[in-house]
């Protein structure tokens, strides 16, 4: 993961592998010292550190979809998006 702080340091966390470095913009790289604060913090909750470390929902979710197992409507859905607009 990457991460990077916005003007009101709020932290936005990103795939190393470069897919969404179109998200990015104008937030600034975390030292890897401030990562190691947010990331070891004990007061953060199993969930705010759970959060920190899984893939993008939106991964998630393809990964699913792509595994078959969405309800047929669902998935109906989401191959007319993915028709509508295909990879480049």
């Amino acid at each position: 993961m990457k991460y990077y702080k916005d003007q009101h340091n709020i932290v936005f966390a990103y795939q190393s592998d470069g897919r969404q470095d179109h998200l990015i913009g104008n937030k600034v790289p975390l030292t890897q010292e401030e990562i190691t604060s947010i990331t070891t913090r004990p007061e953060l909750t199993y969930a705010q550190k759970r959060v920190l470390e899984y893939p993008p929902i939106g991964d998630q979710l393809d990964a699913l979809y792509h595994a078959d197992l969405f309800p047929e409507e669902m998935a109906a859905k989401i191959l007319a998006v993915k028709t509508k607009y295909p990879k480049s």
